[in-house]
């Protein structure tokens, strides 16, 4: 029986969408630009944390057939609106917000995030990010298993 992009979604846990973000930006699948869900400029295929985790869940390599947002969810098999919901709530991640990814989550039924007590304030990840900015994000994930 195969998962569908959908159930591999909802099965994650709090930590490892953190850190499936994370391993997005650090090892991106295609050319990492936080500022776009996807585009095309020359020949290269660029997109954000959340088009990166997409590519990687769902097993897909962007190319210029199918990097515009649009074709997101027929490039995983996926319905529409849980993938536009999807990359909204990790974008949000992305941009510090724990807030604004926990409502989208609840929606999709993916894994909340626990930020209380955290200490830290979560960076909002640009391009010109830096490790110690994705560090904090690490320490997030890691503390999701203590504030259990």
């Amino acid at each position: 029986m195969t998962i569908t992009f959908e159930e591999k979604v909802r099965a994650l846990s709090a930590k490892e969408v953190i850190l499936l973000m994370v391993g997005a930006i650090e090892y991106p699948v295609i050319k990492l630009d936080l500022e776009t869900f996807g585009a095309v400029y020359g020949d290269v295929c660029y997109g954000c944390a959340a088009t990166n985790m997409l590519g990687k869940l769902g097993g897909v390599v962007f190319d210029k057939t199918n990097i515009d947002e649009h074709f997101h969810a027929e490039a995983v098999n996926a319905g529409v609106g849980f993938v536009s919901h999807f990359e909204g709530a990790i974008d949000f991640l992305r941009s510090g917000s724990v807030y604004s990814y926990n409502l989208y989550a609840e929606g999709l039924g993916m894994a909340k995030i626990t930020d209380e007590g955290f200490g830290e304030k979560l960076p909002y990840l640009h391009n010109d990010f830096t490790v110690a900015e994705l560090d904090v994000y690490k320490r997030l994930a890691d503390f999701q298993e203590q504030s259990k």
